[in-house]
């Protein structure tokens, strides 16, 4: 019995002493502390094991002679580095750092012999900018000094700011870089692209090391897989973008002089925003937004020195139509509560929150999208083919407002798949309404793009599959809107026709208004006006042969506005193929 006491009381002894120095003296996990030299600076780095979870640390320092360490500084926050720029040149430096845990134990690094530096003389203090604060920033100020040594003039800042972007998607020259400044820098890119590409330049770059390494808190190992992966990824950026500015420039010489560019909710009132892609093209003070019998004049919202305009939009409006003088340049639906960026290839997208760029050349890229599209408002019928290579985990739904309409379900794998499905709209349902293309990850959805059914018929389709919206000229839901021309009995139709724009246009009085079928077909062709009221049926329902057809309408007693020409041809059981134009009257 005594000799089982004794244990105990020896047990409860050890336990005693381990607990009070496990509360008192420092931990022997020492910290593991390491130092660089550089110029005018010394660089401490530390790591310590995961289990240590720091509240404080402490940084120590002993000048060559001196007799004691002093505290150099206090961190209150978790820390593994730490710059000395306090330092002398030429003197050795001995430090120790002390981590605190949320025990209030002290774990230390090597005291018997602690690691030291010398800090080096700072060769040309006009080298150093504090304006670098990374890698990045390192390899396009070097790039940028170049530049100006070969031309002086060029302003090479503009450029640098979109190679710090992370492209890899087409239109970055559109999208992100200031468009009155495009065709300016034509002759600046082969001198950019003769300064990025030549191999020098990482040598170049590594000369930086003893001034900027420290300062940047890499470690010779680091600072040389770190300066050539950076480099790599700007190089590879300017790859991009060297070889995109050309057709960036065809694309932008091509673009409307002024654009519908996105519709914004403030406040629970509208507002379009609109920007002027030339100026000089703009020389008419006739630019206005048409709705109905209702217009806005848009010369006193044009801002000078800006090519944004920012305008508001009566309440009751659905629909806009941009003039400029007598010519239609735009047509946009307006959507309820729903802020929108209008493509220029024509799609709808969510305007992201708090977007400060408004131009965008196409939708985003997403493993879905919209693919092809044939729309009647008279049977409220909606053919819907979705495309893409679907994603593990995501999920897709087509909604109508708030409305399930599709769920669609693909198959996982690595080939673009092409799924379809016709839909019933409610009878009652007030249009035009909004179909929206909803992609989920982990049960959170987003919206990725938007179509809108309104009281016009319509049949469109993207070519090449994810490209740009053109009217359908084939049937081809379920399967790629490549036309195999051979492939006629596989539901994908030839051409059944070719409507021509009417003549004169815009008119006063009459117009000529002329198609070509080229197959015998079931025609349909009328008149609606914006709002899809139909003003005449030149031909219903009726069963014509092949040939040349020429019809006049006139615009006698109706109102100044956009009407549509609307052509339906029909063959045996396929689907109806179905096509619209445009047509301005002008009293």
């Amino acid at each position: 019995m005594i000799r089982i006491i004794k244990q105990y009381i020896i047990r409860a002894i050890f336990i005693s002493c381990f607990i009070q120095a496990s509360d008192s003296d420092p931990m022997p996990y020492p910290i593991d502390l390491a130092v660089y030299d550089g110029q005018g600076s010394l660089l401490l780095s530390w790591t310590y094991p995961d289990s240590i979870k720091a509240i404080k640390t402490r940084i120590f320092v002993q000048e060559f002679g001196s007799k004691e360490f002093i505290l150099l500084s206090a961190l209150e926050t978790e820390h593994l580095h730490y710059l000395d720029t306090g330092c002398k040149p030429d003197n050795r430096y001995f430090y120790k750092v002390e981590v605190e845990d949320i025990f209030s134990r002290i774990h230390h690094s090597d005291l018997s012999t602690p690691p030291f530096g010398t800090c080096a003389v700072i060769n040309d203090s006009l080298v150093f900018n504090k304006d670098i604060n990374s890698l990045q920033d390192l390899i396009l100020s070097h790039i940028a000094k170049k530049v100006n040594k070969s031309d002086p003039y060029i302003d090479f800042y503009l450029i640098a700011e979109l190679l710090r972007d992370s492209l890899g998607v087409k239109h970055n020259w559109i999208e992100l870089f200031p468009l009155d400044e495009l065709r300016k820098i034509e002759d600046v890119i082969d001198k950019v692209n003769e300064v990025i590409n030549p191999r020098l330049l990482l040598s170049e770059i590594f000369a930086y090391e003893q001034r900027y390494r420290n300062h940047l808190y890499l470690d010779p190992v680091a600072w040389v897989s770190k300066v050539q992966v950076q480099l790599n990824k700007i190089r590879n950026n300017w790859t991009i973008l060297y070889k995109e500015y050309p057709q960036a420039l065809k694309d932008y010489d091509i673009i409307a002089p002024i654009r519908i560019v996105g519709s914004q909710w403030v406040d629970n009132s509208l507002v379009l925003k609109l920007y002027v892609f030339h100026s000089d093209q703009v020389s008419s003070d006739q630019i206005y937004l048409l709705s109905g019998e209702e217009y806005i004049d848009l010369e006193e919202f044009r801002v000078p020195g800006s090519s944004l305009m920012t305008v508001p939009i009566p309440e009751g409006w659905k629909h806009v139509d941009l003039m400029m003088d007598d010519i239609f340049i735009q047509n946009c639906p307006l959507i309820d509560n729903k802020s929108v960026l209008y493509t220029i290839n024509g799609d709808i997208i969510p305007m992201e929150v708090d977007s400060s760029n408004f131009i965008k050349m196409g939708i985003n890229s997403s493993s879905v999208w919209i693919n092809e599209v044939n729309w009647s408002p008279y049977s409220k019928k909606l053919d819907l083919e979705i495309a893409g290579k679907p994603i593990v985990n995501e999920e897709y739904i087509i909604k109508n407002n708030d409305m399930y309409l599709w769920e669609v379900k693909p198959q996982i794998g690595y080939e673009t798949q092409f799924l379809d499905s016709t839909l019933t709209i409610k009878e009652d349902i007030t249009l035009p309404t909004v179909i929206s293309l909803k992609i989920s990850n982990n049960g959170n959805f987003s919206t990725t793009e938007y179509i809108i059914l309104d009281t016009i018929p319509y049949a469109i389709s993207r070519n090449p599959d994810g490209g740009n919206w053109y009217y359908s000229e084939a049937y081809t839901m379920g399967s790629t809107n490549k036309i195999i021309i051979d492939n006629y009995d596989n539901t994908v139709l030839p051409e059944l026709f070719v409507l021509y724009q009417n003549y004169p246009n815009p008119f006063n009085g009459q117009t000529r208004i002329s198609f070509d079928l080229l197959e015998d077909a079931v025609v349909s062709l009328y008149i609606t006006d914006a709002t899809g009221r139909i003003h005449d049926k030149l031909v219903e329902q009726e069963y014509i042969s092949s040939g040349m057809y020429n019809y006049t309408w006139d615009g006698e007693g109706r109102s100044t506005g956009i009407y549509f020409i609307t052509l339906q041809a029909q063959i045996g059981q396929n689907p109806t193929v179905i096509f619209s134009r445009k047509m301005i009257y002008l009293k």
